[in-house]
């Protein structure tokens, strides 16, 4: 469970462009399942814990890589991929599914968390979060996603 600020053009309209919720970065999940991918068919897998690529596992060896982490990413599960230079402003989405909206758009940090205050905004479930809350969720993005996944 967590909620995330995605930087977006001021005329983005989720709804209108998607019924369905989306996840963000495109050509990011794209780029990862490649390399992973790529990985696979060198025979190896990484782990996550160390972060470093290991032999597959005798009981993965005779599957692919989409049998065992799933297809590659589809682009209408996306937001599209816009220009740094156009992703100007911000909007609250909760990332519990691939990403639905929580706000509008708004053009700058401190309309965006005066809104998700003023409106009660589902920090996790029915509880809302406060003005110190919504700060730190807002400040942490520097330019891009960031996810918080606990409260305080």
């Amino acid at each position: 469970m967590g909620r995330e600020v995605r930087r977006v053009p001021p005329d983005w309209d989720h709804w209108s462009y998607s019924d369905q919720p989306l996840f963000d970065c495109y050509n990011k999940a794209l780029a990862r399942w490649v390399e992973h991918n790529d990985k696979w068919n060198q025979g190896f897998e990484l782990n996550y814990t160390t972060k470093q690529w290991e032999p597959i596992a005798d009981k993965y060896k005779n599957i692919s890589y989409s049998e065992y982490d799933g297809d590659c990413p589809d682009p209408n599960d996306y937001m599209p991929d816009w220009e740094n230079s156009e992703r100007t402003h911000y909007q609250a989405y909760e990332n519990t599914t691939e990403g639905t909206p929580i706000s509008p758009v708004m053009a700058t940090e401190d309309d965006l968390i005066d809104w998700l205050v003023d409106n009660k905004a589902s920090a996790f479930g029915d509880m809302t979060g406060d003005r110190d809350f919504w700060t730190s969720v807002v400040k942490q993005n520097s330019g891009g996603l960031i996810t918080i996944t606990k409260l305080k």
